[in-house]
């Protein structure tokens, strides 16, 4: 993940059972905030720092809540946004994203994502998902007024040589610009992917 979306800052022991989290979240013009998280059973806790001064607390219910969250600039606003995983253990991990408002420095949820690797590619949050053992799926997603809305998917089928044996593109809200199409109808199943990653 880029710098400007910042990383895991440290993880400290609580309470049996829970841990504490700190992630420091970049944004553009303005001071980084500090996001200290406790975990619970029932999901985590998150209290938004700006230089001392509390000034968010919320929860994130989750399944996972051992799974660390992390911080990354979903929407490519140059803000980092708060990443928690709330289905874990498979091939994909569902994440659930709050998107960071770098005017304001609050946080609000913004939808879920689903992938083992997620990166930018043409304006879009692409989520890449195992399907299977010979089939992975790329999910392109937008933020609109702070949600995230799919707008297509492209899935891929492979040969047991990893080669591309079909894909298919299934519309949500548009069809995919033809560039993009050839680009990630391409790789190979073992083979490097467009977009630059997260």
């Amino acid at each position: 993940m880029r710098a400007a979306a910042l990383a895991l800052a440290a993880l400290l022991p609580a309470a049996a059972g829970a841990a504490e989290v700190t992630l420091q979240a970049a944004r553009p013009k303005a001071t980084a905030l500090q996001l200290r998280g406790t975990s619970a059973q029932e999901g985590w806790r998150f209290r938004v720092i700006d230089a001392g001064r509390e000034i968010q607390a919320f929860a994130v219910t989750t399944d996972a809540p051992q799974a660390l969250p992390t911080m990354a600039d979903a929407d490519g606003d140059g803000a980092a946004d708060l990443w928690v995983p709330s289905i874990a253990g498979n091939a994909n991990t569902e994440y659930e994203i709050w998107r960071m408002d770098p005017a304001t420095g609050r946080f609000g949820a913004a939808g879920s994502v689903s992938g083992f690797d997620f990166r930018h590619d043409g304006g879009y949050l692409v989520a890449i998902a195992r399907n299977g053992c010979c089939a992975v799926g790329y999910g392109f997603h937008r933020m609109q007024d702070g949600a995230l809305a799919q707008a297509f998917s492209i899935g891929t089928r492979f040969r047991e040589d990893g080669r591309v044996e079909a894909c298919e593109v299934t519309p949500v809200t548009q069809r995919p610009p033809a560039e993009l199409r050839q680009r990630w109808c391409a790789p190979q199943a073992d083979g490097p992917r467009p977009g630059r990653r997260l």
